[in-house]
């Protein structure tokens, strides 16, 4: 179970940066694509925090602390006012779900490691 879901995490992170990255440049992506897939990510980071709240309970809360957050400031892009600043928000997203990524991979090495012992 952890395998599928670190898998999931880092397709589901690459391929939504990529669509993420094409809309902001004007591409004609649709941003519902791009929101599907950092859900699935959010989920399996959740997932992976879940299974691993045991062996690393700090770790695990801070990934999910950081995947609340992702769709968080992806939802403020959009009800930004024009005139806002939304290029901050942009940043503070990818940031975000950066880190959410690098928690599931944490919490994967984590989930290895007390299985190996």
């Amino acid at each position: 179970m952890p395998t599928s879901l670190i898998m999931t995490s880092r397709t589901c992170g690459v391929i939504a940066f990529a669509t993420g990255a094409a809309y902001w440049l004007g591409h004609d992506v649709p941003l519902n694509v791009h929101v599907a897939l950092g859900v699935l990510l959010v989920c399996a980071v959740s997932g992976l925090a879940f299974i691993a709240r045991t062996h690393a309970p700090g770790l695990a809360l801070s990934a999910v602390l950081c995947a609340a957050l992702v769709p968080l400031f992806g939802l403020m892009q959009v009800f930004t006012p024009i005139g806002g600043s939304p290029g901050f928000l942009q940043l503070v997203h990818v940031i975000v779900a950066v880190s959410a990524i690098g928690a599931a991979e944490a919490l994967n090495k984590q989930l290895k490691r007390s299985a190996a012992m």
